[in-house]
């Protein structure tokens, strides 16, 4: 019998787009390695131009609300739940449906009793209190998609953890971040850089306002269900403290990272502390003393930050970390 995996993830302006780039990033690992001998199916509440991905990539789609979301596969099913909005309900009962389940968490809030595997890809998170059969955790474990990969491995190759590295582009995404607090940021580029190239990634909102650059190029660009293009070949990049800055440190990119919400900013905290990003702080924080965040942002695009976090990411990061996240997933059918 051929294996299903069943991905439960959102992808929609509220929940962002980090949990579907996870797991697809993930089902096409699979699929290389099972030589297409298998089937996907992805259930969520998902953006219709990533439908179309889905579909175009010959697996299924099913919302969320569809009164048969949730059937029982039966054996050599595997359940890959990345969702906060699932409850523990739920979870149980996608346990009862599937031969194996897996969770691909961030914080430890759930029920994890009959989860059969958690992956948690987070540096130093405290995984003291997980109840779970088997728990894989650490950046070792951090998925990543075959561009990335390769980009990472020619960095490597090129050696530039050592190299000069003059600021030609910068990638801007903060995400759900507000108007204000981004115009501030391409404000602070353009106190220390000119004639630099900053690519600014529009939000979620099709409604998103035009922003200006005094001193640099600034081109804004629709997001797209996959940046690693533009995380790879960018020289820093400021993003808003989710999952882009794990990206960026698995291609060896400096960055820096104005946070969302508080879960984030004690993420971000302990990745600087390894020098694995750099942390400005909440966006509240910007407006206390605005003097703070332009010197920062300074200090951030400076060569010795930037060297530190490249030696750092070189270290810390394992290019088959999206292999060993699919060893784990596979070894639950053997």
């Amino acid at each position: 019998m051929r294996p299903q995996f069943v991905f439960f993830c959102d992808a929609s302006n509220a929940t962002g787009l980090g949990h579907y780039s996870r797991c697809k990033r993930i089902a096409i690992a699979i699929d290389a390695k099972l030589a297409g001998e298998c089937d996907f199916v992805f259930i969520g509440n998902i953006r219709q131009d990533l439908c179309k991905d889905i579909l175009d990539r010959k697996w299924v789609y099913r919302p969320r609300d569809d009164h048969d979301w949730l059937p029982d596969y039966g054996a050599h099913s595997v359940a890959i739940v990345d969702s906060y909005t699932i409850t523990n309900t739920e979870l149980k009962n996608i346990g009862g449906c599937f031969s194996r389940t897996v969770f691909i968490d961030d914080f430890n809030r759930h029920d994890f009793s009959c989860t059969d595997l958690v992956i948690n890809f987070r540096l130093g998170f405290d995984v003291t209190g997980y109840d779970v059969k088997r728990l894989c955790y650490g950046l070792r474990y951090f998925p990543a998609d075959n561009l990335m990969v390769r980009s990472r491995k020619l960095a490597e190759i090129q050696d530039r953890s050592t190299s000069e590295m003059p600021i030609g582009s910068i990638l801007v995404y903060l995400s759900a971040l507000t108007p204000s607090t981004k115009q501030r940021a391409i404000d602070a580029i353009d106190h220390h850089l000119c004639g630099a190239k900053i690519e600014m990634i529009a939000g979620l909102d099709p409604l998103e306002c035009e922003y200006t650059s005094t001193r640099n190029l600034l081109k804004t660009r629709s997001l797209e269900s996959s940046l690693s293009s533009l995380i790879s070949e960018a020289d820093a990049i400021v993003c808003s403290g989710g999952l882009m800055k794990y990206e960026a440190g698995f291609c060896l990119t400096p960055n820096a990272c104005i946070n969302q919400t508080e879960d984030q900013r004690i993420d971000t905290m302990i990745l600087a502390e390894k020098n694995l990003t750099y942390d400005f702080g909440l966006q509240e924080n910007l407006t206390e003393k605005p003097e703070n965040f332009i010197r920062q942002m300074g200090e951030f695009l400076g060569e010795t930050v930037r060297q530190k976090q490249k030696a750092a990411m070189a270290q810390h990061y394992d290019t088959e970390s999206t292999n060993n996240v699919c060893e784990e997933i596979l070894g639950l059918l053997r």
